[in-house]
């Protein structure tokens, strides 16, 4: 017995699956188009650009399962669309790196649903990282921001050694930032707390002894 998966290509619809058997001749029809669209735009809450790249995770209210088995993105302006959803109660989630995480429930009928999102950048850390010795930016050195219960937020610094993490809470003071390049000895800062005019952390490597 083999698992037939159909993944469509041209829309956003859900991931199918279906069984045969080997040795015989087969034919599996797959439909799609058969239930509500869920769509809308993600946008930033103070300029109201368009948000590309977000994710969303539509998830069974019930069960906590991904609609069509699969994790959603928001085109380049912004806009998304989740197509084949069954009627129920559903929650959901919209994550992306340069801002705080968005969750909401909703209940789809037979009818489609428009959900517009403006996501806020939240607190954030910023910060530069430089050579220790010569105070020489250091370009593509990897940022990590970690917090206990928290998954940990990469990002890499730009080509005059600037980096910055958005999406953080304000009111938490226990967040570790890791710097760390090759040819150089990683950088370590514990025991900050973000601020929404952003906390400057910034890190001077050294290279080993």
């Amino acid at each position: 017995v083999y698992s037939v998966e159909m993944k469509n290509l041209s829309g956003n619809y859900p991931v199918q699956t279906a069984s045969i058997t080997a040795g015989t001749d087969t034919v599996k029809d797959f439909v799609i188009g058969t239930g509500a669209v869920l769509s809308g735009k993600i946008t930033d809450s103070g300029s109201g650009a368009g948000v590309g790249g977000a994710l969303l995770y539509l998830k069974n209210a019930s069960t906590g399962a991904l609609v069509g088995g699969r994790i959603y993105f928001s085109a380049a302006d912004g806009t998304y669309s989740i197509k084949d959803i069954e009627a129920g109660s559903y929650i959901l989630e919209v994550a992306h790196a340069d801002y705080r995480s968005y969750t909401g429930t909703l209940d789809i009928g037979a009818f489609d649903v428009t959900l517009n999102v403006a996501l806020e950048k939240g607190a954030h850390f910023k910060g530069q990282v430089t050579d220790n010795a010569t105070s020489k930016a250091l370009a593509g050195a990897t940022v990590i921001v970690t917090r206990s219960g928290d998954a940990a937020i990469y990002t890499v610094s730009n080509s005059v050694g600037n980096y910055s993490v958005y999406g953080l809470d304000a009111t938490k003071s226990d967040y570790t930032l890791f710097a760390q390049m090759k040819g150089y000895e990683r950088g370590l800062a514990l025991a900050k707390q973000p601020a929404t005019a952003g906390t400057q952390v910034n890190f001077p490597l050294s290279k080993p002894a």
